[in-house]
């Protein structure tokens, strides 16, 4: 017998949407009090001292998505690959030549990217692939915010920001980054399951699983979102797609554990605690932000933090799930130089600067008609001097 929420919750709603509506509450608080210090610091983060090999900063002081020497580093392991090598004898040796602790598994990429790059004819050929994939996104999310109601200009603004943040896919060299391939599938499954495709959604979801471990946080949500809302069917998708990827992720653990070389050095870690300063850093990684000053991120994301609370629609309502969740990862989890992991999340957050300016745009359109239907406003309209 499933449990079934009480009738006081399924009055006021979800449980798990009023978590993530107190969380992102209590993040604009976080960004009001470091909002200010972050915006005000004159170094790029991808400047620390403690930064991996090839972690330098762009022109201006701000980073580069990812670090360019890591997208070489890609890029060699599938040419090593197209002549014939193993993925992982391939990552050992170039991971070790470069520099990079090679102790960590979490340094170790899955090898899937690296594989279907390898096959490909030519690697550009990837960015049709995202091309493709971004088209498909466009689409569907137009498509569903018609049907939410929004009027073709808010639907309009979304394709904008969204294509914006989508916009590095079609870069060069850039497909080399399994954070950039998991953030535009993360968004499909995001619009796929709003759309009642949650089969689809759920493949695309562990997709992004299986190319970077970063979205692992994004299906468990996924998963809890499903539960919380009494989609038991789902939930267990969601469910049996993580114990899948648990199972490769094991063989995956000793494929890495058996190429390690003898010498290979160990990382830090990467639970750094940095708090509101490195979620800010992952935000600002949209191909617009990433060129504007720091001040400019900061109130980007306190549009998308306040689009996302007070939701109604399942669109706005899965993304505030996606949105608090990594919230809540980032905060705790990454180190200075690990900015371009705001790959994963920056598309989602274009959800919620749309919501945000569409309910400004509105409240604004009644305040106005509120004002010319007021009883008393032909007084403040009229200019003539009083006899």
């Amino acid at each position: 017998m499933y449990w079934k929420p009480p009738e006081w919750l399924m009055d006021r709603g979800p449980l798990l949407l009023r978590i993530v509506q107190g969380t992102m509450a209590l993040g604009m608080a976080c960004i009001l009090m470091g909002a200010v210090r972050w915006a005000a610091l004159d170094s790029s983060l991808l400047a620390a001292s403690n930064g991996p090999p090839g972690a330098t900063p762009a022109a201006g002081g701000r980073a580069v998505a990812p670090p360019s020497r890591d997208l070489a580093l890609y890029e060699a392991e599938v040419q090593r690959m197209r002549a014939g090598e193993d993925y992982y004898r391939a990552a050992a040796v170039e991971l070790h030549t470069r520099g990079y602790p090679t102790q960590s598994v979490f340094n170790w990429r899955q090898p899937w990217l690296a594989v279907t790059l390898a096959f490909l004819p030519h690697p550009d050929v990837a960015r049709l692939i995202l091309g493709a994939l971004a088209t498909i996104i466009l689409l569907l999310g137009y498509r569903l915010l018609r049907q939410d109601g929004e009027p073709v200009p808010v639907a309009c603004l979304w394709c904008v920001l969204t294509t914006l943040a989508l916009l590095p896919g079609l870069m060069p060299r850039l497909y080399y980054s399994s954070e950039l391939w998991a953030g535009y599938l993360m968004l499909l499954s995001v619009l796929l399951a709003s759309s009642g495709r949650n089969g689809a959604a759920v493949v695309a979801g562990l997709a992004a699983l299986f190319l970077r471990e970063l979205a692992l946080p994004f299906c468990l949500s996924a998963a809890a979102a499903a539960w919380m809302r009494g989609r038991r069917g789902e939930c267990r998708a969601w469910v049996l797609a993580v114990a899948t990827w648990g199972l490769f992720y094991v063989w995956h653990i000793s494929q890495v554990r058996a190429n390690v070389p003898p010498d290979g050095v160990s990382s830090r870690g990467w639970f750094c605690g940095g708090g509101i300063e490195f979620l800010l850093a992952t935000a600002q990684m949209h191909y617009v932000l990433v060129l504007l000053p720091k001040w400019a991120t900061v109130i980007y994301f306190g549009l998308a933090t306040a689009g996302f609370i007070g939701t109604k629609s399942e669109l706005s309502r899965r993304g505030a799930v996606v949105f608090a969740t990594y919230v809540a990862v980032f905060a705790m989890v990454g180190q200075p130089f690990n900015q371009y992991w705001g790959q994963l999340w920056t598309p989602i957050l274009c959800l919620g600067v749309t919501r945000s300016l569409a309910q400004g745009l509105r409240l604004g359109g009644r305040l106005v008609g509120r004002l010319r239907t007021s009883p008393h406003a032909h007084h403040l309209c009229d200019t003539r001097t009083p006899r």
